[in-house]
């Protein structure tokens, strides 16, 4: 728990400084992701993969929402020339030498996956998962801050990858 609200790429942050684990599994609290798959998670790890992602199935979201991650999903692939089905899963695992949590920055968290295919991910595993409805909490990135904010911050993002911010 933090002392002061900071955002979840602080919490990663503080996290990975005091636990030294080889992997670091994100999962939202709002309960849209079942829990069942961190076994499905777990068997992946043990086979290897250094980065596992899921694809929300059904998603609960709007079809504006739906819209605008298939074509962030599209940029993404095309930036980084690697062809994924998902860059922005909720619900994901890290191996943690791919990731310099100490430059991580802002909404850095947003941008794992790609951070961690800049530093050479090896076995990368996606796996589709039932998306439910919003069941605790609400959002605190509304419509209208992706629209204003979401662009300019993933600019940055990328011109620092480019720079080599994120380089191990």
């Amino acid at each position: 728990k933090n002392r002061i609200k900071s955002g979840q790429t602080y919490s990663y942050r503080n996290y990975l400084k005091r636990f030294k684990t080889d992997y670091f599994i994100r999962m939202d609290a709002d309960n849209q992701d079942d829990p069942k798959h961190l076994i499905k998670i777990s068997k992946f790890i043990l086979n290897g993969y250094e980065l596992i992602l899921t694809e929300r199935k059904l998603r609960q979201h709007s079809k504006y929402m739906i819209v605008l991650t298939f074509l962030y999903n599209k940029l993404i692939g095309f930036l980084v020339k690697k062809r994924l089905k998902n860059y922005s899963s909720s619900l994901a695992c890290f191996k943690r030498k791919y990731i310099p949590f100490a430059n991580l920055r802002f909404n850095d968290h947003r941008y794992l996956p790609i951070i961690s295919i800049d530093n050479n991910v090896k076995k990368i595993k996606t796996f589709p998962i039932l998306h439910k409805k919003r069941m605790f909490g609400s959002t605190k990135y509304e419509m209208s801050r992706k629209i204003l904010f979401a662009l300019p911050e993933f600019l940055y993002f990328f011109y620092r990858l480019k720079r080599g911010c994120f380089k191990n």
